[in-house]
Formats: C-alpha cells, structure tokens, sequence
C-alpha cells in the first residue's frame, strides 16, 4: 500500500483520481476491521492463533492473485494511464490514457477490493502482535519489547522501499514479498507450537472464568 500498489494497480488501472480514494478504502477498511478482530477475540469467538491465520490466508490470496494477473493469467489491472515525465506542476496531468482507452465500470472492482482485503489482513498485523508481546511480557521488560517491535518493524518499511528501489520487476517484488511473508508466518507457528501460545491470553481469562464460576 506504501509502495507498488497505488502506482501499479491504482494508477496505472484507473488514473491519479483514485489514487486518494483507494488509501481512503485501506484506512477506512483497516479501522473497522482492528475494531472487529478486537471484538472477536474478547468476546471468545476467534482465538488470537485463528485470527492470524485468517490474516494470513487473505493476504495470500491476495498476493498470489496480484501475481497471477500481472502476469497476465487473470484479465485484471489492465494498464489504462502511462506517466510521462514532463515539467509540470500537475502531477495528473502527466498521467495519460494509454492505446486501451478509459477503464471500463468492471475494472474498478478488483483495485478497490483487493485494497480493501489487504486493509482486512493488515489490521491484525498491526493491532494484534502488540497485544501479544503484552501478553507475554507483563513486567519491566514490556518497554524494551515494544521498543524492538518497533525496531523491526521500522527496519521493515525501510527495506519495502530498498526493494521498491532496487529491483525493477514488479513480478520479483511480489515474489520476495510472498517469500518473506509465507516466512514469516512459519516462524509466528514455530513460536506458538514450540515456544508459548500467542493465545495464551484468552486461555488465562478461560480458566479465571472457570475458577469464579
């Protein structure tokens, strides 16, 4: 959403006017959707495990689709607007419709709703894994914890734009994003099979129900 994603399958799809209107999709989506899986997980109908994996199936999803079509397998995010660098203080007027002509009613489907997917996937990985490390570490070493969750995290946005910078294909970009992402939640597996339940909150607030009961 920071990096290819308004350029390649906003822009390029349907113009610079969307631009603006798909980043209000994502943090609108993103919004609700914290407040929901928030929801899901106090009220005990989704552990924090389930959660994640749910995040998980749909960023996939979604990545996997972006690759197929830009590959040209699905006949989506055809490309209507190509930028010509000129001088100009207009940046939109730089954008211009292309041999294909205007994007037909349908093609304003797929960017928006995978934007909005992407919002649904994105709003667990940033609400819940400081949720868990709270979790997790409940006394003085609950500072330095979200002190390096932040580090990483920060180091991660930094690398997103390396790699925007650094490889030209947008097909290799996907690829690397889909290497590092199925990665990452192998190892957010490893954690909670093999070192501590990241739902190991909701099963302490199980068993204080029981003991009150």
């Amino acid at each position: 959403v920071n990096a290819d994603y308004p350029k390649t399958f906003v822009t390029e799809v349907l113009g610079p006017r969307l631009t603006g209107p798909s980043l209000l999709v994502f943090y609108l989506v993103n919004s609700a959707s914290s407040g929901m899986w928030g929801f899901l997980i106090h009220r005990g109908f989704l552990r924090t495990s389930t959660v994640f994996f749910l995040s998980f199936l749909i960023q996939l999803a979604v990545i996997i689709f972006l690759m197929l079509s830009k590959a040209g397998s699905i006949p989506c995010f055809k490309q209507h607007f190509v930028f010509h660098d000129e001088k100009s203080a207009d940046v939109n007027s730089q954008w211009r419709v292309n041999s294909n002509g205007e994007p037909h009613a349908w093609e304003y489907l797929a960017p928006l709703i995978c934007v909005a997917l992407i919002a649904v996937g994105d709003s667990v990985y940033e609400s819940q894994p400081p949720a868990v490390l709270q979790a997790f570490f409940q006394d003085e070493k609950m500072v330095a914890a979200m002190a390096n969750y932040k580090m990483w995290q920060s180091f991660g946005f930094a690398a997103e734009f390396v790699v925007g910078a650094a490889v030209a294909s947008v097909q290799a970009r996907l690829a690397t994003l889909l290497a590092v992402f199925v990665l990452a939640y192998v190892c957010l597996v490893f954690l909670d099979k093999k070192v501590a339940s990241i739902s190991a909150a909701e099963d302490n607030d199980t068993i204080s129900d029981s003991h009150g009961e």
